[in-house]
């Protein structure tokens, strides 16, 4: 058996329309706001193995994790879903 890869990535998501948008981390539902030229980071965390599928709708960008833990911070600090 293959040993899953453990570890911590950040990925910066950043608005550049001129439109509010929403990212949806799923499977867990998290909805978090993301402004006009604003910018978020999507920490990955636990196994890196694991796939990510990102779907794009309009102003809204939805993360699905079939592995590793998601969160999303701002300025390093995490922030709640609403």
């Amino acid at each position: 058996m293959t040993p899953k890869v453990q570890g911590r990535a950040v990925h910066k998501l950043v608005n550049r329309s001129t439109h509010p948008a929403v990212v949806v981390l799923e499977p867990w539902g998290g909805e978090y706001d993301i402004g006009p030229d604003q910018a978020l980071d999507l920490v990955v965390e636990g196994n890196l193995d694991g796939r990510l599928e990102i779907e794009i709708e309009d102003n809204r960008l939805t993360i699905i994790s079939d592995g590793p833990d998601l969160a999303i911070t701002r300025d390093g600090k995490p922030i709640a879903a609403r």
